[in-house]
């Protein structure tokens, strides 16, 4: 997701936007992709790779937060950031 964000400029906003506009053409989509993102997650859980509480949302937001920097700052940032996310929503034994 952060690579198909930062493809087209400002992607990373008009999505977290369109996550929190009813009436967005957008909303739909975001929602299904937080809920399949959920589903996915439930499966690192089950695993133990994942910390319990990190949702579809928190990775939707993750991702679009990583995606901004990726447009706005040099590309070590981004990838500093991704890998302290990973880091903070990984569970402990799987670091």
């Amino acid at each position: 997701m952060v690579e198909h964000a930062t493809a087209y400029r400002g992607l990373a906003a008009v999505l977290a936007e369109g996550l929190c506009d009813q009436e967005s053409e957008l909303h739909t989509c975001c929602r299904e992709l937080i809920v399949l993102s959920g589903e996915l997650l439930a499966s690192a859980r089950a695993d133990g790779a994942l910390r319990r509480e990190v949702t579809g949302a928190d990775i939707f937001a993750l991702m679009s937060a990583v995606a901004w920097v990726r447009g706005h700052l040099p590309a070590e940032q981004a990838e500093r950031l991704m890998s302290l996310t990973m880091d903070g929503i990984l569970s402990p034994s799987t670091r």
